[in-house]
C-alpha cells in the first residue's frame, strides 16, 4: 500500500515538473512566431533623379509679353472754340461764336524692306457772327497711302494713291445784301491722285519722292472744277497725266514744340501757269497733356480753282487728346 502511494506520489510529481516545463518553453516560442509573421524590412527607397523643372507650353505662352505689332500707330484730335460778347459796347464789335475741329491719324508699318504708310486729316469749323447765319470756316477731308521698297535711304521707288474733298456743302458770301452762293459739296469736287516713282529719306524727319502721276477730278453739280472750256460739252470727269513732287518735314523740338511741313506740286506740263502748287504748314506747341496752341497756314496756287494765289492761317488755343 505505501508503496502504491509513493509510486503515486512520485508519477504527480513527474507529471507536474513535466508541466511546468511545458509552460515555461511557450513563453519563448510566440516570440519566435512573432518575428517570424513579421513582415520582412522594406528596402531603404532609392532617390529619384533630381527632376527638371519644366513649364507647360501654355504658361509660357501666358506669362511671355505679346511680340510688338509691327504697326506704328498715331490719333490725334483737337478741339478750339472762341467767343466774344459785347453790350453797349462803346468802341463797336459783333458777339461771334467759332469753332473748330481737327483729327490727324497715321499708321506705318516700318519694315527691314519695306515701308507702307498711311495718312488721313479731317478738320471742320464754323462761326457764328452777330446776326449772320452760322458760315463755315473750314472743311476738309484727306488720306493717302504709299508703299516704298527701302534700296537705301536715298533710293526708294514707291506706289502711292490719295484722294481731297469736304464734309458739307460749301458757299461764298459776296456781300451782305446778297444771296450765298453754293461753291462745292461733299465729293463735289473729288480729287484722285495716284502716282508711282522714286523717293529719298536721308533722316528721320524729312523725305522727298518725285514720280510719274494721274490726277482725276470728278464733279457732279459743279463741273467748274473738271470742264475743259475749250470743248461744246461739259465735263464731269477729268483726268491728267503728269508728275508730282512731295516734300514733307516733321520734326519735334524740345519734347513740345511740333512743327510740319508739306510741299505738293503736280504739273500736266502744258506750261508754268497750270502747276499745282499746295504747301501746308503748322506748329504745335503743347502745353499740357490736354491743352495746346496750334497755328496752321495753307498756300495754294490751283488755276482750275481760281487764276490767284489761295492763302489760309488759323490760330487756335484749345484742348488735344492723344486717341493712340
Amino acid at each position: 500500500m505505501n508503496k502504491l502511494l509513493l509510486s503515486a506520489l512520485l508519477a504527480a510529481a513527474v507529471a507536474a515538473q513535466a508541466q511546468d516545463s511545458t509552460a515555461a518553453a511557450p513563453a519563448a516560442a510566440p516570440a519566435t512566431t512573432t518575428e517570424a509573421a513579421k513582415p520582412a524590412p522594406e528596402a531603404a527607397p532609392v532617390p529619384a533623379p533630381a527632376a527638371v523643372a519644366t513649364t507647360p507650353a501654355a504658361a509660357v505662352a501666358d506669362t511671355a509679353k505679346p511680340e510688338p505689332s509691327p504697326w506704328k500707330n498715331e490719333a490725334v484730335g483737337s478741339f478750339n472754340v472762341a467767343s466774344s460778347y459785347f453790350h453797349d459796347w462803346s468802341q463797336g464789335g459783333e458777339d461771334n461764336l467759332a469753332w473748330n475741329i481737327k483729327l490727324q491719324a497715321r499708321s506705318e508699318r516700318d519694315g527691314k524692306d519695306w515701308n507702307w504708310l498711311n495718312k488721313a486729316n479731317a478738320e471742320f469749323g464754323q462761326i457764328k457772327l452777330g446776326e449772320r447765319g452760322i458760315r463755315k470756316t473750314t472743311d476738309e477731308l484727306k488720306a493717302e497711302t504709299m508703299l516704298s521698297r527701302k534700296l537705301s535711304k536715298y533710293l526708294n521707288p514707291f506706289v502711292s494713291a490719295g484722294l481731297q474733298t469736304q464734309f458739307a456743302r460749301g458757299y461764298k458770301y459776296p456781300a451782305d445784301t446778297l444771296p450765298r452762293v453754293a461753291v462745292s459739296n461733299f465729293l463735289d469736287p473729288l480729287y484722285l491722285t495716284q502716282s508711282a516713282g522714286v523717293g529719298s529719306k536721308p533722316v528721320s524727319w524729312f523725305q522727298t519722292r518725285l514720280g510719274a502721276a494721274i490726277r482725276e477730278i470728278r464733279t457732279d453739280e459743279f463741273t467748274s472744277y473738271s470742264d475743259d472750256a475749250s470743248t461744246s460739252e461739259i465735263e464731269d470727269w477729268k483726268i491728267e497725266p503728269g508728275a508730282e513732287w512731295v516734300s514733307e518735314y516733321k520734326q519735334t523740338v524740345a519734347n513740345n514744340l511740333l512743327l510740319q511741313s508739306t510741299l505738293t506740286t503736280f504739273t500736266n506740263f502744258k506750261g508754268w501757269d497750270e502747276v499745282i502748287l499746295v504747301w501746308n504748314n503748322g506748329a504745335t506747341f503743347q502745353f499740357t497733356k490736354y491743352i495746346n496752341v496750334n497755328a496752321s497756314g495753307e498756300l495754294r496756287r490751283d488755276i482750275q480753282q481760281i487764276d490767284a494765289w489761295q492763302w489760309k492761317h488759323v490760330l487756335a488755343l484749345g484742348l488735344t487728346y492723344n486717341f493712340i
